[in-house]
């Protein structure tokens, strides 16, 4: 199994869970933890996903300002990645497992641009193997 954290912070993060079946089928586990609360859910096309998300976020990352989203309408999943003057990025969004249900959390998390362009590295790694 291979994690990719997209958020990792002291207060919570943000993983996808991919398995072999993953690069198979398309699908992943996410796990969000935000102060006391988690969940979790399923994640489909996480390729694509992946894909689109990591070519928003490079802009973003090189000029160290801006906004980058990853959303997947399939589970609800919107992550907004916010710089902040200095090192901050801020990081908010929201999940919701099952949209026929009233379950969704909403999250915000802090972290730094060290960790995001750790994220990145693991994305590109990760989007290079899966190209081969």
């Amino acid at each position: 199994m291979t994690t990719l954290s997209l958020v990792e912070s002291r207060t919570g993060f943000v993983r996808l869970e991919l398995t072999e079946d993953s690069l198979q089928f398309g699908t992943c586990r996410l796990d969000i933890k935000s102060g006391g609360y988690r969940a979790s859910g399923e994640l489909s096309m996480v390729g694509n996903l992946l894909r689109r998300f990591y070519n928003v976020m490079i802009p973003v990352v090189e000029a160290n300002e801006g906004e980058a989203v990853f959303f997947d309408s399939d589970c609800l999943l919107e992550i907004h990645y916010q710089y902040i003057t200095g090192q901050r990025v801020i990081v908010h969004g929201r999940f919701q497992a099952e949209p026929q249900f009233m379950n969704e959390l909403k999250f915000q998390l802090e972290t730094d641009r060290a960790d995001i362009e750790q994220m990145m590295g693991m994305l590109r790694d990760y989007l290079k193997v899966n190209d081969r």
